[in-house]
This record gives structure tokens, sequence and C-alpha cells, in this order.
């Protein structure tokens, strides 16, 4: 084995160690936006939870 040969062996790994961190970033992302989506969903289902939509429908409460 040449000394080219271990400057490429060398060389082809730096680079898929590079594409691994912009595919492990990528994932990251990913995760952080569906964690902001999970977030919001969750607030909203307890906002609908304590402040129900008004259908129109008067509820008939004796006090």
């Amino acid at each position: 084995m040449s000394y080219m040969d271990i400057a490429n062996i060398a060389t082809d790994m730096q680079q898929a160690k590079d594409v691994n961190k912009q595919q492990l970033w990528g994932l990251k992302s990913m995760l952080d936006n569906q964690s902001n989506v999970v977030q919001q969903l969750l607030g909203e289902v307890s906002n609908t939870n304590n402040n129900p939509p008004n259908t129109g429908e008067k509820l008939n409460v004796k006090a």
C-alpha cells in the first residue's frame, strides 16, 4: 500500500465523517421541528379542553 493509497483512504474517511455529521444535523433539525409541532398541538388540545368551542347551544344549568 502506497502513501497515496493511505492518503486517499484518509480523505475518504474524512468525507464520510463530514457526510455523517451533516446527516445527523439534518435529523436533529427534523426532530426539533417535529417536537415543536407536537408542543403546539398539545397546547391547542389543552386550550380546547379548557375553552370548548362555542357551538351556539345553550346549556340548561340550574343554580
